[in-house]
């Protein structure tokens, strides 16, 4: 965590997922009220991965608006788990 990306040569995966910008501040029910809506995301979700692959990162993307299956191996100092 104290390294740059570019550093470590390290890579990207972007997935689009609207459900991260949940608010669960008003009890058990989620709110998605913050959420971009879906014509301007699916601009801007392409757009955001061009941006990250211009700067010479290698990224790997999702499908906007797909149901996709994300398998992960962690091989870092950490992983962050939420629990709500």
């Amino acid at each position: 965590m104290n390294h740059d990306i570019f550093e470590k040569k390290g890579a990207i995966l972007s997935i689009s997922q609207f459900t991260l910008s949940w608010d669960a501040s008003k009890g058990h029910r989620p709110s998605l009220e913050k959420s971009m809506p879906p014509q301007q995301a699916k601009i801007f979700y392409p757009t955001f991965n061009d941006k990250l692959k211009e700067s010479g990162l290698n990224v790997g993307s999702g499908l906007f608006g797909a149901e996709m299956k994300v398998v992960s191996t962690n091989d870092g100092p950490v992983t962050f788990i939420l629990n709500f």
